[in-house]
């Protein structure tokens, strides 16, 4: 995780006391970071930016923004925060995949089907 708000060379204003990421467990978040800010401060997490990505300081969704060279960032008021940022993936996306599986099999069928003819 990066933390910073203001010019370059200037000290943070926040500290991150743990970071860690995980694979995705169904609806647990992917990134979590615990953090110290003095002042509003920008809390970058090191992964590719993508717009399916969702962030939750202390639980409460936090609108996600997108900082060079492409990576999401969340901006933190001061106090103690936990963020978690999550990778969701709408229920299209999941379904999708079915055909994929079920191609084969019904292409075998319609095969087999017009072989007894």
């Amino acid at each position: 995780m990066y933390y910073g708000y203001g010019g370059l060379m200037q000290a943070p204003d926040a500290k991150v006391l743990r970071a860690f990421r995980q694979d995705s467990p169904g609806d647990a978040a992917d990134i979590y970071a615990v953090v110290d800010a003095a002042a509003p401060t920008t809390v970058m997490a090191r992964e590719s930016w993508h717009p399916r990505w969702h962030a939750y300081i202390d639980g409460v969704p936090a609108p996600v923004r997108r900082v060079t060279p492409d990576f999401p960032a969340v901006d933190v008021s001061p106090g103690h925060h936990v963020i978690a940022l999550r990778f969701e993936r709408p229920w299209w996306a999941h379904v999708s995949w079915l055909p994929w599986p079920v191609m084969p099999l019904v292409a075998w069928l319609v095969t087999r089907r017009r072989q007894r003819r």
